[in-house]
C-alpha cells in the first residue's frame, strides 16, 4: 500500500470519528430544546456518538491491519 494512500485512510478514520461525535452531539441538542431537558440528551449523543464513532474507527483498522497481513 501506498504511504500517501496509507494517511488518507488515517485522515478519513478521523473525520469519521469526529462526525459521528458531532452527530450525536446535534441530536442531543435537539432532543433536548424538544423535551426540554438542560444537558441530559446532549450528554447521551456525545457517549452513544463516541462510542460509535470507536467501534467504526476499530472495524476500519482491524480490516486495514488483515489486508497488510495477507500481503
Amino acid at each position: 500500500m501506498k504511504k500517501n494512500a496509507l494517511w488518507l485512510k488515517f485522515i478519513l478514520i478521523g473525520t469519521e470519528l469526529a462526525f459521528m461525535i458531532l452527530a450525536g452531539l446535534f441530536i442531543g441538542d435537539k432532543a433536548d430544546k424538544y423535551f426540554d431537558s438542560s444537558p441530559t440528551f446532549i450528554i447521551i449523543g456525545v457517549v452513544a456518538g463516541s462510542i460509535g464513532g470507536f467501534n467504526l474507527m476499530l472495524r476500519i483498522l482491524k480490516k486495514m491491519g488483515s489486508k497488510d497481513g495477507k500481503n
